[in-house]
């Protein structure tokens, strides 16, 4: 989904050492890549993989009735995205990953997802489908931007209500777990102070490569709590 085609390839970036190949598709939903979705989608990405992250799940949750998804329903959708996954797109990795999203910063226009507490299903979906599946590693990414169940995040790390610039990239990447899954070489990361936009795009495999980047938003202050 576009938590994953968004960050181009700014991974390599938080991750020493990596080379990475994105193959993420904004708008598409775990019932997209459980169904839809095959190996020719993600054409010219390669064939092999050490590990793969897997984002899915989100556009769900955002267009679902009243946004009013059960845990357990998206467990199910979730679940049959990880495994076309793992059998038909990216087969035989080492270890793949799920990280769920960062609470938003705020709900988006019009948007049925319009209290912090609405969102909480997604990411307990997602990670009750990742403990189902031994070769999948989740890693808790809801409260990395400063939001919790019942507050929204800091805008600081956001482009937008819902989406990452370079910040909130940082504050995901960066977590302890990921790093070492990803076997990621020793480096400090400031990532308050980093620059906000996203770079990378014409290096995407798969996605809208068509731009070399996009204005990841102003760079907001961040400040000491949720938005």
């Amino acid at each position: 989904d576009s938590m994953g085609e968004f960050s181009a390839n700014v991974l390599e970036t938080y991750c020493a050492g990596a080379e990475v190949k994105n193959a993420g598709l904004a708008g598409t939903k775990a019932e997209d890549w459980a169904n839809d979705i095959n190996a020719d989608a993600v054409n010219g990405c390669g064939s092999s993989f050490d590990y793969v992250w897997m984002s899915f799940g989100g556009n769900d949750m955002l267009e679902s009735d009243g946004c009013s998804m059960t845990a357990e329903t998206m467990q199910s959708k979730v679940t049959a995205a990880i495994n076309n996954v793992k059998t038909n797109i990216a087969p035989g990795a080492t270890k793949y990953l799920m990280t769920c999203y960062c609470q938003p910063k705020s709900a988006e226009s019009g948007s049925a997802c319009n209290t912090p507490e609405k969102t909480v299903p997604l990411c307990a979906g997602i990670k009750a489908a990742c403990d189902l599946d031994s070769d999948v590693e989740y890693v808790d990414s809801f409260e990395s931007c400063g939001g919790s169940s019942s507050a929204w995040s800091n805008p600081g790390y956001f482009e937008d209500a819902i989406h990452l610039n370079k910040r909130g990239y940082c504050k995901v990447f960066t977590q302890a777990a990921i790093q070492t899954l990803f076997q990621c070489g020793e480096r400090a990361y400031d990532c308050d102070n980093e620059d906000c936009t996203m770079t990378g795009y014409n290096l995407q495999c798969a996605g809208d490569a068509s731009k070399d980047e996009y204005d990841g938003g102003s760079c907001t202050a961040i400040n000491g709590g949720g938005g």
